[in-house]
């Protein structure tokens, strides 16, 4: 047993799980497992020509900053513009979009499968940094991805929204911020 676990707890063998929390203080509720995404399911995808693929890429990104500008538009909430600001920036980072057409280009592969392997080179360099900010970035950069694998047509849409019918304690690998501020917090 791990030495911070109150004796009783050791004595009574209890199942004791430790995670990253979203906030702080303490809560009681039931678990509900939220399934991690599956973005490395695109990389054996079938691909078209580099300039489909490309072009497709292109419009998901185009469509994605238009689905994020109409929510900033509408947010009055100053910490989910912030996190509608961050996906924005990154849809439009020169770099990261660079680097998912160079990837199409040079593996001749799907734009799905770019956008997933260009999102893991741009979040492994932040997994050692030592600011929990800057590691926390990771979640907005999967988050995106996700987003633009869904509107390339990888998956069958949007992730389900997490449905809670009592107050519960999320359990995920990650959990995206756009479904974390889709939660009913009305719980």
């Amino acid at each position: 047993p791990a030495p911070d676990l109150p004796r009783i707890l050791a004595l009574e063998q209890a199942l004791v799980f430790r995670g990253t929390p979203a906030g702080p203080g303490l809560v009681r509720g039931r678990a509900a497992v939220v399934a991690p995404p599956l973005e490395a399911a695109y990389e054996g995808e079938p691909a078209g020509t580099v300039a489909e693929e490309t072009e497709a890429f292109r419009r998901a990104a185009a469509k994605q900053v238009r689905v994020l500008q109409a929510a900033l538009a509408s947010q009055k909430n100053k910490t989910e513009r912030g996190v509608i600001e961050a996906h924005l920036s990154i849809v439009r980072d020169r770099a990261f979009t660079a680097r998912v057409e160079e990837i199409i280009a040079a593996g001749k592969i799907s734009a799905a499968a770019a956008v997933a392997r260009a999102g893991r080179q741009f979040s492994e360099p932040l997994l050692s940094s030592r600011s929990s900010y800057i590691r926390e970035r990771i979640a907005d950069i999967r988050d995106i991805v996700r987003r633009l694998i869904d509107k390339l047509g990888g998956s069958a849409g949007p992730a389900d929204p997490i449905a809670l019918s009592e107050p519960s304690i999320l359990i995920a690998e990650d959990l995206p911020p756009s479904r974390f501020l889709a939660l009913d917090r009305g719980l």
